[in-house]
């Protein structure tokens, strides 16, 4: 059994470790199984008390340029914002290990008397907001926003039927004990069906619909508040019907909003800023 206190104290030691010199613009968050670097955006002018983690989605990883300008005008505005690169890029560890992770980077936040907001993009937003309706998310979580929500795994039939063969395959490979093993499979991002090559036991965390949490399902268990930001050409969007998956499961309150802005499923991350600096002085 994991001693979940004993983690703690780990992630605190490590994440003490990590580079914290003056004007440093990146650090490294170590847990248990993943460590990767996080880019420190700092707040230009006088900072606020809250700080933003923007998660990048399937593809890119947290340099992707649209993942940068986010931050970047976030920062101008007076947010500190974070960039971590997540093992969603490479299924590089569990989905588990990416939260845990995700509890390293706000505690080390959270040191600075900062209060927190995911805010993910795509397969990001999805995950971010998984990360506060799945599992219980650090006490400085205070708000999440949902950026073109992609990878909704237990409703896109396109992911289920392209990664079928490679979650069967998976699983055979673990059955064997060869689950720690890299092999190829599949993914599919934005229509294209592609190959990759990843560990089982990493890989059908994110695929495994037995496994991996309902998105929809969770949405009516969302307690922070919510900002959901879709692109009005965003044909995923359309598609899953997410103004109406807003309106019938998010709980409805002053600070759950649901926005559209110009741009595609990528091109809206350059126009979110937007109703996002509108939303955080609510909260």
């Amino acid at each position: 059994m994991i001693n979940i206190k004993a983690l703690r104290i780990i992630f605190m030691l490590l994440v003490v470790a990590a580079p914290q010199l003056a004007g440093a613009q990146t650090l490294e968050i170590s847990v248990p199984g993943y460590a990767a670097e996080v880019g420190i955006h700092a707040a230009a002018g006088s900072a606020t008390d809250i700080a933003v983690i923007a998660l990048h989605g399937k593809r890119g990883g947290r340099k992707n340029k649209h993942n940068l300008a986010f931050a970047k005008k976030l920062s101008q505005a007076g947010y500190t914002v974070y960039t971590p690169q997540m093992p969603w890029d490479g299924y590089t560890a569990t989905l588990e290990t990416a939260y845990e992770f995700l509890d390293g980077l706000i505690e080390h936040i959270a040191a600075d008397n900062k209060r927190v907001i995911i805010a993910g993009h795509s397969q990001g937003a999805t995950l971010g907001n998984l990360y506060t309706t799945s599992r219980t998310p650090h006490a400085a979580v205070v708000g999440n926003i949902i950026l073109a929500p992609g990878h909704i795994l237990h409703r896109s039939f396109k992911i289920q039927e392209a990664t079928a063969r490679s979650v069967m395959k998976a699983k055979k490979l673990i059955k064997e004990g060869k689950g720690a093993e890299r092999t190829r499979l599949r993914d599919l991002n934005q229509g294209q069906d592609f190959g990759i090559k990843a560990v089982p036991e990493f890989y059908i965390t994110y695929f495994d619909l037995g496994i991996h949490p309902n998105f929809v399902s969770l949405l009516s268990k969302i307690t922070l508040p919510t900002l959901w930001v879709d692109g009005e050409d965003d044909d995923l969007s359309h598609r899953m019907g997410y103004a109406t998956m807003f309106r019938s499961f998010v709980p409805k309150t002053e600070t759950n909003r649901y926005v559209v802005v110009p741009g595609d499923h990528v091109g809206m991350w350059e126009n979110a800023h937007a109703p996002v600096l509108e939303w955080l002085p609510l909260l």
